[in-house]
């Protein structure tokens, strides 16, 4: 049985490691508090990170920086201008969505309205609030909650060098909360890919590949295994689903090259499983091997896959090519022929 989010939460509260926030009231969207257990074990982690990455080093010093700042350094920063997620509101049931997340001409992925949505609107993700208890009407009075830690270093980074002594390089840690609106359950957090585009995945992977520089990248068309199921396997619908997973892929494989990273990562793009006559999805080795491509760093040239990989070997994979170790019991495999010898494998 598939363990669900709900068995996770209630399994925490039971045993004291995180409560609901104000669940007495009906609880707050995305608030959690730590219980008995959950509040040591968090102590326990800050106290092992704390002492590794600062007190047994010679070249690292630590921070503790205000959570309210000078609503300047945000501006600097550039947060308070472009700190920003363009949304969209479904005008029929009032669902809020990333604005690059839906098909504005699609139906509401809540309620199936077509063209319900509102124009994109920036929202900025910082939490305002106001210093005294009295709200100016000419705004000098407004500040920020942190949306992130690093200022606070970056704003003191003379004194800590000045008071520690310390030559560069050195580094500065900091444990602390930051504050930023997230998505909330039901509106923000439904990522939605339209009709199982291949086009949106690919566009959103390329932007994420070369903003972020993943060590590490694991793609999944699934336009073909949706054509497969409503249209039979090999039919009409689905071979036009395969030239559009390749024009995606060559969507992907253009915004590696672009960030750099082609022979720093490592990147596997799976499609849809296989299937025979017009059988799609059982739980037969034919139909659970899937089309599996990898290139990148530790990628072994020309090399060719002969044996099977199946649904659950990606994960496998992902794993092994962290140097997590794969836990007891795991339905899938590394795809370890595909890769050069562990003494050349470094990811990072």
């Amino acid at each position: 049985m598939a363990l669900k989010m709900e068995d996770i939460v209630s399994l925490c509260k039971r045993r004291g490691f995180v409560f609901q926030s104000s669940e007495i009231y009906g609880g707050f969207a995305s608030c959690w508090d730590y219980g008995p257990l959950g509040v040591e074990l968090k102590r326990n982690v800050k106290d092992a990170w704390w002492q590794s990455v600062v007190r047994e080093r010679d070249d690292m010093v630590g921070l503790d920086s205000s959570i309210l700042m000078h609503p300047k350094i945000w501006e600097a920063s550039g947060h308070v201008a472009t700190f920003n997620d363009p949304l969209v509101d479904c005008k029929n049931c009032n669902g809020r969505f990333r604005a690059d997340h839906v098909d504005l001409s699609a139906p509401c992925p809540t309620c199936g309205t077509v063209g319900s949505f509102t124009e994109p609107r920036n929202f900025n993700l910082m939490f305002k609030t106001t210093v005294g208890p009295v709200d100016k009407e000419d705004g000098s009075n407004i500040a920020y909650l942190r949306p992130e830690t690093a200022q606070g270093i970056f704003v003191n980074f003379l004194n800590a060098q000045t008071t520690s002594r310390k030559k560069l390089p050195f580094g500065i840690a900091q444990i602390g909360k930051a504050f930023r609106h997230l998505n909330v359950p039901n509106t923000l957090d439904k990522f939605q890919i339209p009709a199982y585009s291949c086009k949106v995945v690919a566009a959103e992977a390329a932007k994420y590949i070369e903003a972020e520089k993943p060590n590490v990248c694991f793609i999944h068309f699934a336009d073909s295994d949706g054509a497969g199921h409503a249209y039979g396997w090999g039919s009409p619908e689905q071979v036009k689903s395969f030239a559009d997973e390749d024009e995606a892929l060559k969507t992907v494989r253009e915004a590696v090259k672009r960030a750099g990273i082609e022979k720093d990562s490592v990147f596997i793009l799976s499609a849809d499983h296989g299937g025979h006559a017009k059988t799609h999805g059982s739980n037969s080795p034919e139909d659970m091997t899937i089309p599996w491509i990898t290139w990148g760093n530790a990628v072994q040239p020309g090399f060719e896959i002969k044996t099977p990989v199946t649904t659950y070997d990606t994960a496998a994979t992902a794993l092994w090519l962290l140097d997590v170790p794969v836990p007891a019991g795991f339905d899938g495999k590394p795809v370890v022929d595909a890769f050069k010898p562990a003494p050349t494998k470094n990811i990072g």
